[in-house]
């Protein structure tokens, strides 16, 4: 999510030589899941993964084609550098709990943002959380399309990380609902609905996509289907806005998706300065942590703070159904 600064590459390739004992507290096996981040060569999904000990960490890169070995030294503050070989360089940071490189491949700038691998027993849990977050899912979204007015969107959120299609950054829908929205504007309900149906089936909590799905079956004479997705929309988005107020930590907006923070600052029509993102707060969790400009006078800047919590969990979530499907085809 966030890349490293300039300065902290110059930071990290002066110190990178240094050992010290206070390095060994990032000692142990990470992983990080990397999803697609461009067009063409670099359009695929790819696991890293390392060992570090001391000031020192090797580790593999596995893309659908091959697989690249790596491997740095990092100083006591976490910061480092990594040769992935033959020939790319990269720059990576640690913290507590996570890692974040950044790396240039055969004209593709990739990024990887990971976490400490889990533990057998951490697996084992984290499936069995999945498996049951999944069956909520499934079945809140089908209790949402029949009309249940008493579905509980907030849990319906909640749940949508630990599925199998959960896409964080938008990569798989944001085509999806650009084109949904060109087809509507030219009156072609047909397409915009075909392509929102493959939409909500990666991401049933695009409440824009369900508007719109509410504005063409209204079109087409199908007020009970209009009613429904209206419905859907503004459950989706009183459950954003009111899962917090994001003046704090304690009352941050709780969000699911990168798109729901943007979302949110629609709403409050601010614009995006600066982000810090997956901070660890004093209570464990990750924040977001996000300053932007009023866009009615360009001045008064606000500091919001958004629980991403649910994207590290997923994160580990995916990682350790990944692991356990990878286990079974050694």
């Amino acid at each position: 999510m966030r890349r490293l600064t300039t300065g902290m590459m110059v930071a990290s390739l002066l110190a990178a030589g240094a050992t010290s004992a206070g390095a060994a507290t990032y000692d142990g096996n990470w992983v990080a899941l990397i999803g697609p981040q461009s067009q063409g060569a670099c359009n695929h999904t790819s696991i890293m993964s390392l060992t570090l000990s001391g000031d020192t960490f090797q580790g593999q890169l596995r893309t659908p084609r091959r697989s690249d070995a790596f491997s740095g030294k990092i100083d006591p503050e976490g910061n480092g550098t990594f040769l992935m070989y033959p020939r790319f360089p990269g720059i990576i940071k640690f913290t507590a709990e996570h890692f974040d490189a950044n790396w240039n491949v055969d004209g593709c700038s990739l990024h990887a943002l990971g976490d400490r691998a889990l533990t057998s027993v951490e697996t084992s849990v984290a499936l069995t959380v999945r498996k049951r977050l999944q069956k909520d899912y499934a079945d809140l979204v089908k209790r949402a399309t029949e009309g249940d007015a008493t579905v509980d969107f907030s849990a319906l959120r909640a749940a949508y990380p630990y599925t199998d299609q959960w896409d964080p950054f938008g990569n798989k829908t944001a085509a999806l609902l650009d084109q949904a929205v060109a087809a509507a504007q030219g009156k072609d309900c047909v397409t915009a609905l075909e392509k929102l149906r493959e939409l909500l089936q990666i991401d049933f909590t695009i409440d824009t996509a369900h508007a719109l799905r509410s504005d063409c079956l209204a079109a087409r004479g199908d007020a009970h289907g209009a009613k429904i997705e209206s419905d859907i929309a503004d459950g989706l988005v009183r459950s954003l806005m009111h899962s917090g107020d994001g003046s704090a930590e304690v009352t941050a907006y709780i969000v699911v998706t990168e798109r729901e923070e943007r979302d949110v600052l629609a709403n409050r029509r601010l614009v995006l300065k600066v982000r810090q993102t997956e901070v660890r707060g004093n209570d464990g969790r990750y924040f977001d942590q996000v300053e932007g400009t009023s866009t009615q006078n360009g001045e008064s800047l606000k500091t919001l703070y958004f629980d991403v919590s649910s994207w590290v969990n997923g994160r580990k979530s995916r990682m350790a159904a990944i692991d356990t499907l990878t286990a079974t085809l050694r």
